[in-house]
């Protein structure tokens, strides 16, 4: 809390961007804090990088939608919404408050940005989908020792907003 009231009074800024590193892949690029580290890449492509306490993680891949099959951005922006909201109804053990859910066009792409927390379990898991069909880029940023709901907040801000498509 003492970090978050230094930031109010202005002592300390909303995140200092440049202790962060770029991440550029030929479909998205992200800044991220250069003590994280990628952990995996599995079969499928999606990516895992985790901070260097091991307190934070991002799972982060890209899927090429044929639009051949009808599938528009805002079409398939809005069924990995709804599916992201479903697996955390489905989640064990977890009762989810869904803080943030979003859906915004911009230019011709469609963002979803899902935010959502599990306060009993100190958990936090926030995403964010890019689709601009045939590509679309998921995003999520967990949180897993969320005990202060708006120093993560401020911590993965950034973060999230800097996640851009480079294709």
């Amino acid at each position: 809390m003492a970090i978050v009231a230094a930031r109010r009074a202005g002592v300390l800024p909303y995140s200092s961007m440049a202790s962060h590193v770029l991440v550029t892949t030929p479909t998205w690029q992200i800044r991220m804090p250069e003590d994280w580290v990628e952990q995996t890449t599995s079969e499928s492509g999606e990516v895992y990088f985790e901070s260097g306490d091991g307190s934070k993680g991002l799972y982060i891949a890209t899927w090429n939608i044929p639009a051949s099959d009808g599938n528009d951005s805002r079409t398939v922006a809005q069924s990995f919404r709804r599916a992201e909201v479903s697996s955390l109804k489905r989640m064990p053990g977890y009762s989810w408050e869904l803080l943030l859910d979003e859906f915004i066009l911009m230019e011709t792409a469609f963002v979803t940005i899902c935010d959502a927390w599990a306060r009993a379990r100190s958990y936090r898991i926030a995403s964010k989908v890019l689709a601009d069909v045939p590509v679309l880029v998921r995003a999520a940023f967990h949180d897993y020792q969320c005990d202060d709901l708006e120093e993560s907040q401020l911590y993965f801000a950034p973060i999230i907003h800097s996640l851009q498509r480079t294709a």
